[in-house]
């Protein structure tokens, strides 16, 4: 039963990949699950349409053994469907694993990609840029646990060698940003035209409930607030329409 249970919750969570502004008949979603217990996990990228599976894609056991006996993951897929990347959470097992990067057109894993600091403890990906090329991950990890000095921010590698080619940190985006006292985390959204969508955060607390996303421009390293765009944990907003959809609870 706990492997019944985990696979429908992480198939209920899964990576949104879609083209919902070209009509009903033209959406497209990748989910990502796993299956089994640590130690033992394989895992499965699926693309679905309108028309049912169209491709499957199988994470290497590998990928997971880097994080046994513990592993949470992140996944998410270029948008020419040439690479998909998977970031793990391992609990207290020890290092975290630096991101998996799998050329799904070869069928060869893996590129690592890794932030620059030595004790690890959480990866958030933004996912792919427009053209496939480059990979923008959310990293946090700890200069000392001991007294909580922690180190954070974004950087963006090369999707083909893992390689890093932008990065900013919590104390650079901090400067940027006006009445924000007190950043550890970049809680990543997607990857737009404007740049990498990204919220200003605590990290280990309640997090960020509602706020206008902000971005970070990779190619010009500037920081600004995006027009017209919110973040909200009680809904969702749609890309086709900038609709923001809210749950309610009685």
């Amino acid at each position: 039963m706990p492997t019944i249970r985990l696979t429908l919750l992480l198939f209920l969570l899964l990576v949104p990949f879609g083209a919902a502004a070209q009509g009903i008949s033209a959406w497209e979603t990748v989910l990502y699950y796993e299956i089994g217990q640590p130690g033992t996990k394989t895992g499965e990228l699926v693309v679905l349409t309108p028309n049912g599976t169209v491709a499957t894609h199988a994470i290497p056991a590998g990928v997971y053994a880097a994080a046994a006996p513990e592993a949470r993951a992140d996944a998410a897929i270029s948008p020419d469907r040439r690479y998909a990347a998977l970031a793990l959470w391992n609990g207290t097992a020890g290092q975290l694993p630096a991101v998996a990067i799998l050329n799904l057109q070869t069928g060869t894993c893996c590129t690592y990609a890794a932030a620059p600091v030595a004790d690890m403890d959480g990866y958030a990906l933004a996912g792919f840029n427009a053209d496939s090329t480059q990979l923008a991950i959310s990293y946090i990890g700890f200069n000392d646990r001991s007294t909580y000095d922690t180190a954070g921010g974004l950087f963006v590698v090369d999707a083909a060698t893992g390689a890093t080619v932008a990065s900013l940190t919590v104390e650079q985006a901090a400067a940027s940003l006006a009445n924000v006292d007190y950043v550890a985390y970049l809680q990543p959204g997607d990857w737009t035209a404007e740049g990498v969508r990204f919220l200003p955060s605590c990290y280990a607390c309640e997090g960020v409930m509602q706020s206008p996303w902000y971005v970070w421009n990779p190619q010009t390293n500037t920081v600004l607030q995006a027009a017209n765009a919110y973040f909200s944990i009680f809904g969702d907003r749609l890309d086709a329409t900038n609709e923001l959809l809210l749950n309610s609870y009685n």
